[in-house]
């Protein structure tokens, strides 16, 4: 007697969840991937330099909100987020990201919750653009040549980004040009995220990851002693983990930075981007990541983490969303300062070979050294050193 009661029960439960507002379904075909890079650096005088080379050297298009000649100390910089969309047919997506804890700071094309006039450092901001970028785009078939993109100057990163089949990104925002793109970018301040830290002693390399998450595709790089590159490789490093010895292997120079550069196109392949936007990321980061001197850590967040720094919304739903953030740590060595001094000292070697030597080892350790040398020429050396500090200055 109780089943036909039971069976109607269902039945109106049925029909209540049939009256609710139905679930978004994802527009079928509609692909989502973006990568980019968290620096976490030790010294926030090198995050403010480092930051202020970096924009100073994007076209004169992009566009932005920020101070470039002072990034606040509290939070860490993202590098670089490129947003890919992949779609069977034209259409019309919104797209939102939110910076929790920061704010925007450049960005390319233009986009919908502020009023520009001009490109890049004039913008008359709206209390809309404190928080979150917007763009109303068309998506479309790839054009088969250049018209409508903007030109890069000459051996700009942006340029491998264009190398990637997606679709071509299209944006009319009132009172601009229409514009044009392969991609979307932005960069942005955000919150400090818990991240890993490397302890160094000697030959001895100890890691502990500080945050409440795992750490994937770990590397770290140790290229101190000139002529010799030793990698410690680690597929995952769980929260609260804390080793004591990295096991490192010594890299053949020879097949340096080509071995490292495949491993991590495969990495990021893995990890869900198509292939050539693996290979345009790798391209990208490539000189920072392999090719600079010193103790280097990077690795992968969990894709959660990164939706949580910066949270992406897109409309209509995509069928997928891949997000690939790589947390970078330059120039772990806790001694880079006095290095840097001690090639300050040896550029006033009454040997010719000596000095010269000494600015090609400044030159190799790359931006890393820049505030350092503006300390030693804060001190006052002699003629020709600060001739040579302001050469190599200029030149980073």
């Amino acid at each position: 007697m109780r089943l036909p009661w039971l069976a109607a029960l269902t039945a109106v439960g049925v029909g209540i969840a049939l009256a609710a507002d139905p679930v978004e379904l994802p527009q079928k075909g509609l692909l989502v991937h973006e990568w980019g890079v968290i620096n976490v650096y030790n010294d926030a005088e090198l995050a403010n330099a480092d930051m202020r080379s970096v924009w100073a050297s994007l076209p004169e298009f992009v566009y932005g909100n920020v101070d470039r000649r002072h990034i606040p100390q509290e939070v860490v910089v993202v590098l670089a987020p490129v947003i890919y969309f992949h779609a069977p047919k034209e259409i019309a997506v919104q797209v939102k990201v939110e910076f929790p804890g920061g704010r925007p700071a450049v960005w390319w094309p233009a986009n919908a919750n502020i009023d520009r006039h001009g490109g890049r450092g004039n913008v008359s901001q709206k209390a809309t653009c404190d928080k979150h970028l917007e763009w109303n785009l068309t998506l479309k078939s790839p054009a088969s040549d250049a018209n409508g993109l903007r030109a890069l100057p000459k051996g700009h990163w942006m340029a491998a980004c264009r190398t990637v089949a997606a679709a071509d990104v299209l944006t009319g925002v009132r009172g601009l040009p229409d514009q044009r793109e392969k991609f979307v970018y932005y960069d942005g301040l955000i919150g400090s995220p818990k991240t890993a830290e490397l302890t160094v002693a000697a030959e001895r390399v100890s890691l502990k990851n500080r945050a409440k998450h795992a750490l994937l595709d770990v590397t770290v790089i140790d290229r101190r002693t000139p002529g010799k590159i030793r990698v410690s490789r680690m597929a995952t490093v769980a929260a609260g983990t804390e080793i004591q010895a990295l096991a490192f292997k010594e890299s053949a120079a020879e097949r340096w930075p080509a071995s490292a550069h495949e491993e991590l196109i495969a990495q990021l392949a893995r990890a869900g981007l198509n292939e050539d936007e693996a290979k345009a990321m790798a391209e990208v980061w490539k000189k920072d990541f392999f090719e600079t001197e010193g103790l280097t850590l990077f690795y992968r967040l969990p894709q959660a983490e990164y939706d949580r720094l910066l949270p992406l919304t897109v409309t209509p739903r995509p069928e997928k969303v891949v997000r690939t953030m790589l947390v970078h740590h330059p120039h772990c060595e806790p001694d880079l300062g006095e290095r840097v001094m001690a090639l300050v000292t040896q550029l006033d070697s009454n040997n010719f070979q000596e000095r010269i030597d000494a600015q090609k080892r400044i030159h190799a350790l790359g931006r890393a050294a820049f505030v350092h040398l503006i300390r030693a020429r804060n001190a006052k050396p002699s003629l020709e050193v600060t001739a040579r500090l302001n050469k190599l200055l200029e030149e980073f």
